[in-house]
């Protein structure tokens, strides 16, 4: 069997550990300063059944806080992703493995940036203003939650290269649902909550989240990024 790091290895990569690090110090400062209003908001969204009232101007997090967040979000994916290519095409050194993480890092920002197009217009066709606004923060919070459920899966490919690729796919599918279960709650009690209608909800995920996610790792997956980068 081919040793795919031979060449290149993430766990001997001092640059990424830095990275790493940085996005862990990053998080428990983002934590610390918004922790109330991060509590907050998994309280009025997850645990009040029913509740579909917003909450108020103290449950906002920090500009410098989402962006820390949807930056964890970012890194952990691109970082898993990276992984995963280069067991597909090793890496030949370091400065070819940086250009597939900035090309992945780009097209991880345009593919939330073009989810939340989607969903606004979607969202805003379908349902009302107040349901649809409602839907919309509570969509990228959970995202931003997430994002913690990664953390430590990318951890392990930075820190242990070795990692089984079925223990990588068995933790993001457990991830994928439980972003798919915190959907579904909330989902019930915005902009389903006169009809509880399970199929409905299922359907609309489907169409605009899952199907989404399995073209983003197809193209991940069969896009040969060292090719493009010769090129």
């Amino acid at each position: 069997m081919t040793d795919h790091y031979t060449t290149y290895s993430i766990c001997n990569d001092s640059t990424m550990l830095s990275l790493l690090m940085l996005n862990i110090l990053g998080c428990l400062y983002a934590l610390a300063k918004n922790r109330y209003s991060i509590g907050e908001r998994i309280k009025n969204w997850y645990l009040y059944t029913g509740q579909t009232t917003p909450f108020n101007n103290r449950a906002d997090i920090t500009p410098t806080g989402n962006f820390i967040l949807y930056w964890q979000v970012i890194f952990c994916c691109s970082v898993i992703a990276m992984r995963h290519i280069n067991n597909i095409h090793s890496f030949t050194d370091s400065s070819q493995a940086y250009v597939v993480f900035a090309m992945l890092v780009s097209a991880f920002i345009l593919f939330f940036f073009a989810k939340r197009i989607v969903y606004d217009i979607v969202n805003y066709t379908l349902f009302g203003k107040e349901q649809a606004r409602l839907w919309k923060e509570s969509y990228f919070f959970t995202i931003k939650i997430t994002g913690f459920l990664l953390l430590p899966i990318a951890t392990l490919v930075i820190i242990y290269p070795d990692i089984s690729e079925i223990i990588t796919v068995t933790y993001l599918l457990f991830t994928v649902i439980m972003f798919a279960i915190m959907l579904i709650i909330r989902g019930f009690n915005i902009i389903f909550n006169k009809k509880h209608y399970f199929l409905d909800i299922f359907l609309y995920l489907c169409a605009i989240e899952l199907l989404p996610l399995c073209l983003m790792w197809h193209a991940i997956s069969k896009t040969n990024l060292l090719e493009i980068i010769k090129i």
